[in-house]
């Protein structure tokens, strides 16, 4: 019985492995070795075509390259912290695949990436693909330190605050409350600035940017804490505050002792432009004189030449024909007020004594300055009434290539 199982089982075995040779051979199969024919690289935006072909029988596949959809950086923008900044790089096809770095693409860094600036990132596609892409990150200042306040005055302030390494220079802002937002003031290089036109007894929001400047624009930090500084009252009245915050005017001046001549003073900053007319016995005389404060030459018009007049004297003679300069009035000794008549009216009187013991008193009517008097120390008053007075001048120039006369 057993050997008649076992010869049952040998017969079974010998016959699936005949039917198995006979359905290879009818088949006629085998392994395929493909190797690679063509490549068509894909990139940024276009597919590419991979195609291949089995050594043993011929057979071609063909396979494709997804386009690559998006080459991206980690991050963007970075605050300055003294430490090198890479940001890393992805790159995606359009079927959302991720590719490798080093076998699909090479990434090349700017050198640096410490200061704050603009830096570029070269991505290089290879393999399977072909293209490149540059891209961009910046490095912003790192935000000053809270401004603080010192020299308050009550027409201005000066603020100071800790400076940003690497930054180019800085913005101050004051809040505004109608708008809701910070207004940019004024720049500066250095890490202070001295606020001014401010009204007395007024509080004020300051903040402060830091910026560096590049080839393609400024890149700002973020805005520093806010300092809140409340002006100091004020040492004049409104009506001489707001002379002392013109910087740009036109006035009409008569003198009380040279009652036949007009003058036509206009001043932008500390440089002033006076035009004379006199008429004696009939004959009308014109007089033009220039100052310039930076280099404190006067210079006169004649025949319409300008001349340079290079003369201690004729300086003097400008600085006291700069009646309405009113610099010194910022730093003053005294202030007084009160009232009196003058051609009738009523007047609110101001006088104001300097350090240099310079004394000069202020005529109001309604607000409006209508006479001004003028000494130094141990001298008479000078006195002269004030027809006109406006917040704005005309144009007028600096005297071009003036001749210069030795007196």
């Amino acid at each position: 019985m057993k050997q008649r199982i076992l010869s049952l089982l040998l017969c079974a075995v010998l016959l699936c492995a005949l039917c198995a040779g006979f359905s290879a051979a009818a088949a006629g199969s085998h392994t395929h070795r493909y190797t690679t024919q063509s490549v068509t690289k894909a990139t940024i935006g276009k597919s590419g075509k991979l195609t291949r072909v089995c050594a043993v029988c011929g057979k071609k596949q063909t396979a494709a390259i997804p386009a690559v959809k998006k080459i991206t950086l980690s991050k963007t923008s970075y605050v300055y912290s003294g430490k090198v900044k890479t940001p890393s790089v992805t790159v995606t096809d359009k079927k959302g695949s991720t590719l490798k770095k080093g076998t699909d693409y090479t990434v090349k860094y700017a050198a640096g990436r410490t200061v704050s600036g603009r830096y570029t990132v070269n991505v290089t596609l290879r393999g399977n693909y072909k293209g490149c892409k540059t891209l961009t990150f910046k490095i912003l200042p790192k935000a000053p330190g809270k401004p603080t306040a010192s020299a308050v005055a009550a027409d201005s302030v000066t603020l100071q605050w800790t400076a940003a390494k690497t930054a180019t220079g800085y913005v101050v802002y004051r809040y505004d409350k109608t708008s809701g937002s910070y207004e940019k003031l004024k720049s500066a290089k250095q890490p202070t600035l001295t606020v001014r036109g401010l009204t007395p007894e007024t509080a004020y929001t300051f903040a402060v940017r830091a910026y560096t400047k590049t080839s393609k624009g400024n890149l700002y930090s973020a805005y520093s804490k806010a300092v809140t500084v409340k002006t100091a009252p004020p040492l004049y009245s409104k009506d001489v505050q707001a002379i002392l915050q013109t910087g740009v005017y036109t006035a009409k001046l008569r003198f009380d002792d040279a009652p036949e001549a007009n003058y036509k003073l206009s001043r932008r900053g500390e440089d002033y432009y006076m035009k004379m007319t006199m008429t004696e016995d009939g004959v009308t005389y014109d007089a033009d004189l220039y100052y310039d404060s930076t280099a404190q030459m006067l210079y006169g018009k004649v025949l319409g030449i300008w001349i340079e007049m290079d003369d201690d004297e004729m300086k003097g003679m400008a600085s006291e024909l700069d009646v309405f300069r009113l610099a010194d009035l910022r730093d003053p000794t005294n202030v007084t007020t009160g009232k009196a008549k003058w051609n009738g009216k009523d007047c609110t009187v101001e006088t104001v004594t300097t350090k240099d013991g310079t004394v000069t008193t202020l005529y109001f009517v309604n607000g409006t300055l209508v006479r001004l008097g003028f000494s130094a120390a141990d001298s008479d008053t000078v006195w002269c009434s004030v027809s006109g007075f406006s917040g704005t001048v005309a144009a007028f120039e600096k005297p071009k290539h003036p001749l210069k006369l030795d007196f």
